[in-house]
């Protein structure tokens, strides 16, 4: 007679033994009452359950357990009822542009400055490159 039970993972598969029918590997799981149970397969069986995993394993008649895959049923998906989205605050123009006007201003300042660092025959993408980098690092140290 055979029976269906679901054991622990307790150690994981290990190394990997060639044997008469081929590569196999064991882990060893804690059985519902407690027990603790080497558990012997392939390793493409095996190898992909870690400690803590639960494995569905099958009794044969002469008392052998063997890894059972067990396929999950899908769940039923409840799609959501599609609500209307909120609306949108009002933008503040006047604040965009202020803030744009603003972070102009900052990048020059950055690349006014990267130019003065710089030697004079720098090149132009030399320059552009140094004051990005500053520009950024400073929205990144004042949150701007």
């Amino acid at each position: 007679m055979q029976s269906l039970t679901t054991a622990t993972i307790k150690y994981p598969a290990g190394r990997v033994f060639d044997g008469q029918y081929g590569p196999s590997c064991n882990v060893l799981v804690t059985m519902p009452d407690g027990r603790e149970q080497k558990i012997w397969g392939k390793p493409d069986e095996l190898q992909s359950y870690r400690r803590g995993d639960s494995i569905a394993l099958l009794q044969d008649a002469k008392g052998k357990f063997k890894p059972v895959a067990i396929t999950q049923q899908p769940q039923p998906v409840n799609h959501p009822v599609p609500q209307a989205a909120p609306p949108k605050p009002e933008l503040d123009k006047q604040a965009i542009a202020d803030f744009v006007t603003q972070q102009a201003k900052l990048y020059s300042y950055c690349y006014q400055q990267a130019r003065s660092a710089m030697p004079p025959d720098a090149p132009d993408a030399a320059v552009q490159a140094a004051a990005s980098s500053v520009y950024i690092a400073t929205g990144r140290k004042f949150n701007v």
